[in-house]
């Protein structure tokens, strides 16, 4: 790439603000390099011309300055939270205009909603009341799987049960 010292403030910043995106996710400079020349190709591209693109050591300079930052490990996780932040506001952005397929993928992502909700399992563990329920008398136990209350509490067999 060629050093253009005279690239207007603009034109740096639309530079810095692709090539941190592309960094941000993890493209290599290669590609970065690729991605920035690739675009001034295009007849309808005028954000920068291929005289405006820096070196790879001018570009991290200016990343880094841009995002107050000291190292390029901080300007990744800086770039990615900004990022972050603005793909969680567009999908807001749609979700709210209309896109029920967004609004659900929000719902469950950004707000912790769930189309499978927890069954709380109220069943007996048998292996560790074996005990217990061998203590249970037989007939004790056959009239509480009927009425589901034991004896004496309206599950019928009792003298109190039978008490007007």
């Amino acid at each position: 790439m060629t050093t253009n010292h005279h690239t207007s403030p603009e034109t740096k910043a639309a530079i810095v603000d692709a090539a941190g995106i592309m960094y941000a996710i993890g493209a290599n400079w290669q590609t970065i390099r690729t991605e920035l020349y690739r675009q001034t190709t295009r007849k309808a591209f005028d954000k920068w011309n291929k005289n405006d693109l820096p070196s790879q050591s001018t570009l991290e300079r200016w990343m880094k300055a841009d995002a107050g930052v000291t190292s390029l490990e901080d300007l990744k996780n800086q770039r990615i939270d900004i990022l972050r932040t603005k793909l969680q506001r567009k999908a807001i952005s749609m979700a709210l205009g209309g896109d029920r397929s967004l609004l659900i993928f929000s719902l469950k992502n950004l707000c912790d909603w769930s189309d499978k909700h927890a069954i709380e399992d109220t069943t007996m563990d048998i292996g560790k009341n074996h005990d217990l329920l061998k203590s249970v008398p037989r007939k004790a136990f056959l009239q509480l799987t009927k009425t589901g209350k034991p004896p004496g509490e309206g599950g019928g067999n009792n003298d109190e049960d039978e008490k007007p």
